[in-house]
């Protein structure tokens, strides 16, 4: 990805799983960081998670990005822990 650009901050890896995914629907290529290591360390169910994508795609994304954060809704924490759930890794079934 040429000239990667920072978007947006997640909280949460539920959070930054949300704004990846308005990205990925819209087809803005992207990828994330995480500037603490505290995700990537506990299986990404905390610490701040940072959204880039290519410089050329900055202004679609940030347009995108803010509609999210002005729609007028509420996630709920159950809604949120779902989220966190599915995108957690499988573990192998040793049985």
């Amino acid at each position: 990805m040429p000239e990667p650009v920072l978007v947006a901050t997640a909280a949460s890896a539920p959070e930054a799983e949300i704004l990846c995914s308005i990205l990925q629907a819209e087809g803005l290529a992207f990828f994330t960081e995480c500037p603490d290591g505290f995700a990537s360390v506990f299986g990404g169910i905390g610490g701040q998670t940072e959204v880039y994508v290519a410089a050329a795609d900055e202004q679609k994304a940030l347009e995108l990005l803010e509609e999210y954060s002005s729609a007028d809704f509420e996630i709920s924490e159950e809604e949120l822990a779902a989220l966190a759930e599915a995108s957690a890794p499988e573990e192998d079934d040793i049985s």
